[in-house]
């Protein structure tokens, strides 16, 4: 079945709200132990909210018949959440370290461009329709 990107945009934008809050919350808890760790933060919070999205995302967001199997998509997936921490801690630590941002202002800018580019990537190489 063909879903429009209108309606699986509404649903990758509920289901990622949760997924993210699994992220923030990682990452403000690392912060508010250490500040320093705010790189730390952002990838461990990144893999939490991975291993929850990767599920939802493969049966709310993208709940079409699925070209791969579920091994095929989670490597995809997991190549996906690669580029995009080296992406968001690249911009992360350029917001903190060059900008002189406050740590959760830049993650919450970085992650707005990164959720883009994963939404995109998710629809056309992780679970593509069959």
């Amino acid at each position: 079945m063909r879903q429009s990107i209108r309606h699986q945009s509404v649903r990758y934008v509920m289901v990622g709200a949760f997924v993210y809050a699994c992220d923030i919350l990682v990452f403000l808890l690392v912060i508010a132990v250490d500040e320093s760790m705010y790189l730390v933060g952002n990838i461990v919070g990144k893999i939490v909210g991975a291993l929850v999205g990767f599920f939802l995302h493969k049966h709310v967001t993208f709940s079409w018949k699925q070209r791969d199997g579920t091994t095929q998509q989670f490597v995809s997936y997991m190549l996906t959440l690669g580029t995009k921490m080296v992406l968001s801690s690249a911009l992360l630590w350029f917001a903190v370290e060059q900008a002189g941002m406050y740590e959760p202002v830049a993650k919450l800018i970085v992650d707005v461009v990164t959720i883009v580019i994963a939404f995109v990537l998710s629809r056309w190489l992780v679970y593509r329709p069959g």
